[in-house]
């Protein structure tokens, strides 16, 4: 089990305007901070799942996807497992390239 952003957060990147619900590396520091430190990691929440709207517009030099560096940087989860979610078409929901695409 764990904690989806999407639910909430949809595809929320305005980070200027709205800094505590965009999708950035606080709001799922903050989410994994909430699982170890409420309780709900013991309860068998063991993920953060970061859906959508993570990715940058732009491969790295392999051609992989990676995180928007402006809103996502690497970060350690405090022993939670992290999820980066995406699916088989080229276009995420707001244009972003998908994996494999």
């Amino acid at each position: 089990m764990g904690w989806m952003a999407w639910e909430r957060f949809r595809c929320d990147i305005a980070c200027k305007d709205d800094p505590k619900n965009c999708i950035s590396e606080g709001l799922f520091r903050d989410m994994a901070d909430r699982l170890s430190e409420d309780g709900w990691k013991e309860l068998g929440y063991e993920y953060v799942i970061i859906d959508d709207c993570w990715m940058s517009r732009l491969r790295d030099k392999q051609g992989r996807l990676q995180p928007e560096p402006s809103r996502l940087f690497y970060f350690f989860l405090l022993e939670i497992k992290h999820v980066c979610v995406s699916s088989s078409i080229t276009k995420d929901r707001i244009g972003h390239p998908n994996w494999g695409f």
